[in-house]
């Protein structure tokens, strides 16, 4: 192993490995074990969950996270669960597929090398960034790119807006760590319309105007 564990964690991962010492094909109590260890970790995957997902409860309904942040933060405590259940399980095997082990470790880094790019990555933290720092909220009316629009969901690494003309743009959330936003807040008022018109050239500037800021309030 890369790392030493003390002397009980280390009587555990031999206990692991043991139904495999020195061959692929374990005997019936052996299997009893691999059964075991299975149930174990599907176990600890379900206490887990919950665990979590009541404080997540609570911690929406006290107002300290957003419901889409709550339903993120799950995906992601299932991703890494998962995730450390999949390299164990492999890791029971390396004693006698070492080299199927590290080749499927080598194109599984590859792989997560490819796909997370460094905007993902950047993405993903400034999405953890907004969610401790919660600039906004969902249901907060927000001015981007000079119109008026409502925060609908916050994800990991986007979020999603809606404008008053009901179409809906997802953000990275790095652009809004970068450029910022203006946030008008929860149940906001303010709208904005954009409205084009002509005039006549022979009509006086100023009587359009005054008509046309009468209109406007």
């Amino acid at each position: 192993m890369m790392f030493q564990l003390g002397s009980f964690w280390q009587k555990i991962w031999d206990w692991l490995q043991s139904p495999f010492d020195g061959s692929l094909n374990p005997t019936y109590g052996n299997l009893i074990k691999v059964s075991v260890t299975i149930f174990v970790l599907l176990l600890i995957m379900v206490i887990l969950k919950f665990i979590l997902t009541p404080q997540l409860k609570k911690a929406v309904e006290r107002g300290k996270i957003d419901k889409s942040a709550s339903q993120s933060i799950k995906r992601l405590t299932r991703f890494v669960l998962m995730l450390f259940y999949i390299i164990l399980i492999f890791s029971l095997f390396a004693s006698e597929a070492s080299g199927l082990v590290t080749g499927i470790f080598a194109f599984s880094g590859a792989t997560i090398i490819g796909f997370a790019s460094m905007n993902t990555i950047g993405n993903a933290i400034a999405g953890l960034i907004l969610m401790i720092t919660k600039p906004f909220r969902v249901g907060d009316r927000v001015r981007y790119q000079d119109k008026m629009a409502d925060i609908t969901i916050i994800h990991f690494v986007f979020t999603k807006l809606r404008f008053l003309d009901g179409t809906e743009i997802s953000v990275p959330n790095q652009e809004f760590l970068n450029k910022g936003i203006i946030n008008l807040g929860q149940k906001s008022h303010i709208v904005t319309r954009s409205i084009v018109f002509g005039v006549d050239y022979k009509l006086n500037p100023d009587i359009v105007i005054e008509e046309i800021t009468k209109l406007a309030l």
